[in-house]
């Protein structure tokens, strides 16, 4: 029962009961709520109590709407701490283990704006690697990524899939990536990442521009669109 009495607002204790339901597996992935206003009966609540509830679930990725047929529970978002250096390919905070599929590996000159990044002459070779990263068979990224060939000339899309970038540049070019410097930027999905990524196109999505490093030398640039609905990105700020 909600304490209307309490010091907490009458949402945010329907907001921990549901969140709660979710985290249990009580609610399940899919799993279809309640109509709106069977919850405000069930929970003597008003409306907007109710749709405040489920509006912070929802922006914080755990359910989702579907037009004319109700809301339902999601996969729960992808986390990762900043202030430490992350791969996804070594797993996530949730559990799970995102699959890398390849889209295409090919060799070619470094583009102007991408030098700049990699520290390198426009006429050096590159590996241009473009790829969906998912989680559970949902895609929550598409990036494309530079490695200049030097680094590993023999790092090929099998590798990639398989071991990851990061190992594989291990494994074959004896580079153990030891940081990383990004920025972050709220846009809106181009046709061709919003294909991949399953969402409509214009849809509000995150871009990340990583500069990975091996022992201060740049070793490569990702170009990144991530899914803001499936990837929630956490920093500890320390006065």
């Amino acid at each position: 029962m909600l304490d209307e009495r309490g010091g907490t607002p009458l949402y945010m204790q329907l907001y921990q009961e549901f969140l709660g339901h979710i985290l249990d597996g009580s609610w399940g992935v899919d799993h279809k709520l309640p109509p709106e206003m069977e919850l405000c009966r069930s929970h003597a609540v008003s409306r907007i109590t109710v749709r405040l509830a489920l509006d912070k679930l929802k922006s914080e990725g755990y359910l989702y709407r579907k037009q004319g047929r109700g809301t339902f529970v999601t996969k729960p978002p992808i986390q990762q701490r900043l202030p430490a250096f992350y791969s996804f390919s070594d797993g996530t905070p949730t559990g799970g283990k995102p699959k890398s599929r390849v889209l295409g590996l090919r060799r070619q000159s470094c583009p102007q704006r991408v030098a700049e990044r990699l520290e390198v002459e426009t006429d050096t070779e590159v590996f241009r690697i473009e790829r969906v990263r998912s989680l559970d068979g949902v895609p929550f990224a598409y990036e494309i990524s530079y490695v200049p060939c030097a680094v590993c000339p023999a790092l090929t899309a099998r590798d990639i899939e398989q071991k990851g970038l990061y190992n594989s540049l291990k494994l074959g070019g004896q580079l153990t990536v030891d940081s990383a410097r990004e920025s972050f930027e709220a846009v809106i999905a181009e046709k061709k990442a919003a294909r991949y990524l399953e969402v409509a196109p214009g849809a509000p999505v995150l871009h990340i521009d990583r500069v990975a490093y091996c022992a201060g030398a740049v070793v490569e640039y990702c170009s990144s669109t991530v899914r803001g609905d499936r990837v929630k990105y956490e920093i500890m700020l320390n006065k």
